[in-house]
Formats: structure tokens, sequence, C-alpha cells
């Protein structure tokens, strides 16, 4: 379906994408998916929405994704929150034009069942809580940090189901040094440390 609008100075054309429900089924549950696309010529905007669900839990997005063109030919995303069952999660950044590339992420609580959905059979449970950030140097080296929580972490098989785990990690990333701290815990306590630095 289409809506198209008109005034003096602006042009919005209101595009339906698509209704996707999945040949096949993920984890024995149906996908589905409706995307909604929104553009206007003034400002060289671009925003997506998204709605569905997927194993019984609702797919929101309450801060829509908007893209809107720089006066250097790049592209900011203004800060977009993507939501799945009780979790959520916030992302915004910007790329291309001169200026260095940024990205941000903030996890809170969201099941990991959505990858699964979006990337196929991972198989894979629990909820993942943090904060991510990447970006450019001057060298156009990538160097960021990352504080995830993953709580309950399973994998699953067609025969056998793993312990939940809690994994925590800490991670840095400078242009000359990669730094990663990582503990996993069950009921039981620590299950393993691992520490590691990789220079160049």
């Amino acid at each position: 379906a289409n809506v198209f609008e008109r005034s003096d100075d602006i042009f919005i054309h209101v595009e339906v994408l698509r209704d996707v429900r999945t040949q096949r089924r993920i984890r024995n549950e149906p996908l589905e998916l409706v995307g909604i696309r929104y553009w206007t010529k003034r400002a060289s905007e671009i925003a997506l929405a998204a709605r569905g669900n997927y194993a019984g839990r609702a797919i929101t997005m309450p801060r829509r994704a908007v893209l809107l063109q720089q006066d250097d030919g790049g592209w900011a995303l203004a800060e977009t929150q993507l939501g799945f069952g009780q979790g959520f999660v916030i992302t915004s950044g910007r790329f291309g034009g001169n200026q260095p590339m940024a990205a941000q992420l903030a996890l809170a609580d969201l099941p990991l069942d959505l990858a699964g959905a979006l990337a196929g059979d991972l198989d894979v449970g629990g909820t993942a809580s943090g904060e991510v950030a990447i970006s450019s140097g001057p060298n156009g080296l990538l160097t960021g940090s990352a504080r995830v929580l993953i709580a309950g972490l399973t994998r699953s098989s067609t025969l056998l189901s793993s312990r939940p785990l809690d994994l925590a990690l800490v991670a840095d990333l400078s242009e000359t040094l990669l730094q990663t701290r990582a503990v996993l815990r069950d009921d039981g306590g620590a299950r393993g440390r691992v520490q590691a630095r990789i220079g160049n």
C-alpha cells in the first residue's frame, strides 16, 4: 500500500515494505514481521519502523529508525529503540561523509531468541544487557568498548540443552591494543575466566 501527501515544500511517500511470514519455522515458532518505510525530500530523511511477533513475544519499535543526511554527505542515525518481549535495544550513530564513523548500542534484558529470529536457527537462549560503543579513529582504525552481561546463556540442539551460564564480558579496543576479560558463572559460582591482550 502506498500513501502520498503533498504540500508546497514537502513530499512524503509512505510504503509498506513487506509482510513476512517465514517459509520455515525458527525453533518451531513462526516469525511475522511488517516493515514500513517513510522518507521526505525536504529533510533528506529516511525512516524505518517495524512491528511483529516471534515465539509469542511482540517485536516493537517505540522509536523508529530515522536517518538524516548531513551537510558533508554522511548520514546520522537518530536514537532508535527496538523492543522484543520484556527487553529492548537502543542504538544511534553516524557513517559516511567527512566525519569518523561512530555507533552506540545499549541493551537491557534483550532475549537472545531475537538473534535466531533474524539470523536463523542459532538455538541460543538468555538475555543480554550492557553497552557497546565503536568509532573510527584519525587513521581509520576502529576503536571502542563493550560492557555486556549475558544472563542464562544456553545452547540447544535436537537432543541436548546446555546448563544456563552467566557471561560477563568487558572489552576495550584502541588503535594499538585489544584487551578483553570474561567470566563464566553458574549456580555453583565461577566456572571460568578468560583474559587476553592483543597488540599490533
